[in-house]
């Protein structure tokens, strides 16, 4: 049997909420730059908060430690899209915001990895 928390019911609601927006988001327009970011960035935000929808029901520590470092590998990532997606929102080409973002990206995967 499943023994709910009931602390982890606002983060499954918070997931499902951002997996639906960002596949609804999708669908509208599933070539455009604009609405993939978008998807990605609730994609993240879905990663990190079903990832504590599950830390919420785990008993053990071994397991509990293991989602923590999956869930921050999510969060990691939500800053930098969200970055992207103000960048190609704003439209901003020139070459700094580039550079910008694809350190930012170099970055998030260093920290990744680590």
């Amino acid at each position: 049997m499943i023994n709910l928390n009931p602390f982890s019911i606002p983060p499954l609601v918070s997931a499902l909420i951002f997996l639906l927006l960002g596949v609804f988001v999708l669908l509208k327009n599933k070539k455009s730059i604009i609405n993939i970011i978008f998807s990605l960035v609730c994609l993240a935000t879905f990663w990190w908060q079903f990832s504590w929808f599950i830390l919420f029901n785990t008993e053990s520590t071994i397991i509990a430690n293991i989602i923590i470092r999956i869930g921050y590998a999510g969060i990691i990532l939500i800053p930098i899209i969200f970055f992207h997606f103000f960048i190609i929102f704003l439209e901003r080409k020139n070459k700094f915001d580039k550079l910008l973002l694809y350190f930012s990206y170099l970055l998030a995967f260093i920290f990744e990895a680590l």
